[in-house]
């Protein structure tokens, strides 16, 4: 299946792409605007130093999951120059970015997000992601949303898929991003995660036959650089690698609800069938939600 690429240049015709699949916008936001964070300290101007989020921790060299760390944005940064984060795959992720106009903490993401942080009072720093995400919805027709950042060394995020529309903007660093569409989810696992080596434990899904991605062969294979920003429709599997060639990696992104009937008419048929067979399941053999 071939990505679809379009621009969103002011020179540029406004992007027309199928929402069913999902789009690569390349060089999508100015080198500029992504000067602007390019040490960890800068990150601060998006996300409050005393803002608290919950980090798993990993053991060293594996995917096993020893504990959760519950520690401010301030103390994980500290931890990516001392290699820390590196030995113990720290991630920052699902964390709120304060909005731009009013500072408050924003609370929609499209996932659960334990972050507590206090509202940002200072929003200079926020206004070019803000800026930019805002003409982007206008010009995607998309309603606005909240923000949240990721941050990382060399994480790999299991294969996993998202109920919503999702806007990933790469601001430095680079991912690489295996995904499937919903056609073919019902093969792996559905929430549950899939390690992305053959030689490492994964945890088996209730009630499919879940496959190592080294058996699999992606629909799409895509890495993003700084200023790409990636579409992805609710509903399409993704594994996302963060590569190791640059001292971190940050990205930002927005989730945007989807509803049934919009699945149904951007052909995400199978996406509906086994959310349904999901929920049905859970519900039948009593599990914990």
């Amino acid at each position: 299946m071939a990505l679809q690429t379009a621009s969103l240049l002011p020179s540029a015709p406004a992007p027309a792409f199928s929402r069913s699949s999902p789009c690569l916008f390349q060089a999508a936001v100015p080198p500029s605007t992504l000067a602007l964070y390019k040490t960890l300290s800068s990150l601060t101007t998006l996300i409050p130093p005393t803002c608290t989020n919950t980090v798993r921790r990993h053991s060293p060299g594996t995917s096993n999951v020893i504990g959760n760390d519950y520690m401010t944005f301030e103390r994980f940064l500290e931890t990516i120059p001392t290699g820390e984060a590196r030995r113990h795959d720290l991630y920052w992720a699902f964390s709120s970015i304060p909005d731009a106009n009013t500072g408050a903490a924003n609370t929609n993401t499209g996932a659960a997000n334990t972050n507590t942080g206090a509202a940002n009072t200072n929003t200079a720093g926020q206004e070019p992601l803000h800026a930019f995400f805002s003409s982007t919805e206008t010009l995607l027709n998309l309603p606005p949303a909240s923000m949240t950042a990721w941050v990382g060394t060399s994480h790999t995020e299991p294969l996993h898929y998202d109920n919503s529309d999702n806007l990933h903007l790469m601001v430095q660093g680079q991912k690489r991003w295996l995904l499937f569409p919903p056609n073919s989810s019902l093969d792996y696992p559905s929430i549950v995660a899939a390690e992305p080596k053959s030689d490492q434990p994964y945890t088996p899904d209730p009630f499919t036959s879940p496959k190592s991605l080294d058996s699999l062969t992606p629909a799409i294979d895509v890495t993003l650089n700084p200023g790409d920003l990636l579409y992805i429709p609710a509903g399409w599997s993704h594994s996302v690698i963060s590569q190791d060639e640059t001292p971190f990696n940050f990205s930002v992104n927005k989730f945007y609800d989807t509803s049934l009937l919009k699945c149904l008419m951007h052909g995400s048929f199978w996406m509906v069938a086994r959310n349904r067979l999901y929920r049905y399941k859970k519900a039948r053999e009593g599990w914990a939600n």
